[in-house]
């Protein structure tokens, strides 16, 4: 007979809010100290998710931690828990460096807006979401180098042309 961890593994480990809660609730059979859940919230299950609660909660109270696959399914609970927590900070982080960038830019008399900031690390914004926008010599000192290492007479023509 296949476990109901097995079973109903891609339920659990899916990506709604009531996955989030199965994968606790897994957890918390697991190590209901570290990882304790709420149970009022199986009011709000349906009749499906209701009956995996039941089997899985069924299997536990038989065979507890030594079906294999309660704790593969458990180990994988964890995996994705640590995922989210990482990405909690990293989120919070970066809210963090935004923060300090939009004080710092207001103190060197820009104004930073944070909703253009792209979230993706690209530079394609190119005022870099800042309201005024830079200078292009400030944005791509590069061009200025190799026109100077390239070609140092095309500046000197240009300035001629216009005397």
């Amino acid at each position: 007979m296949q476990s109901p961890f097995d079973r109903h593994r891609e339920t659990v480990l899916g990506h709604d809010a009531t996955a989030e809660w199965l994968r606790r609730l897994v957890l918390s059979l697991w190590n209901g100290d570290g990882y304790p859940i709420g149970l009022s919230r199986i009011q709000e299950l349906d009749d499906e998710h209701f009956e995996v609660v039941i089997e899985m909660l069924t299997s536990y109270r038989l065979h507890g931690e030594r079906d294999p696959d309660f704790m593969a399914l458990a180990d994988a609970c964890r995996e994705l828990h640590k995922a989210a927590l990482a990405a909690s900070e990293r989120q919070a982080r970066w809210g963090v460096w935004r923060r300090d960038a939009e004080r710092a830019t207001r103190q060197q008399g820009g104004a930073l807006d944070s909703s253009k900031i792209m979230t993706t690390g690209s530079r394609r914004n190119s005022t870099w979401g800042c309201r005024r926008p830079m200078p292009l010599s400030w944005r791509l000192p590069w061009i200025w180098i190799w026109i100077r290492d390239r070609s140092p007479n095309i500046l000197d023509t240009r300035l001629r042309r216009k005397a």
